[in-house]
């Protein structure tokens, strides 16, 4: 049987399956505020996480990290394969996947990720 990923790396799979490219800066940011809110889920999303996310990038601010993030969201979004996103977002009454906030992008892969935490190795 094949070693299980660790959660960097089925975040980092998600991420590339919803079209995030490892070359957006938002990757990576998504990647850090997403393990982070899976640690603590009760964290703020402005005031903790963001700035967390921006701890692997010397001199980044919290907006840079922001809009990287919303840039990396909107481009997958508007390119996105309906059935990857289907996949960890729900449809609306129309059968589509709305846009989700930076916010509700991190919760739900956060929440995806501790839903399937016994499929995870220990940290």
């Amino acid at each position: 049987a094949a070693p299980l990923p660790d959660a960097r790396t089925l975040i980092s799979n998600i991420l590339l399956q919803l079209g995030i490219g490892s070359k957006l800066r938002g990757y990576a940011y998504l990647r850090e505020a997403i393990l982070q809110m899976r640690k603590d889920p009760s964290q703020a999303i402005t005031k903790e996480i963001y700035p967390a996310a921006i701890s692997i990038t010397p001199g980044a601010t919290t907006v840079q990290a922001e809009r990287s993030i919303r840039t990396a969201i909107l481009s997958a979004w508007r390119k996105r394969d309906d059935a990857a996103w289907q996949l960890y977002f729900p449809t609306d009454d129309s059968g589509k996947v709305p846009r989700p906030t930076n916010a509700a992008f991190i919760c739900r892969l956060a929440d995806y990720l501790n839903l399937h935490a016994d499929k995870l190795p220990p940290e």
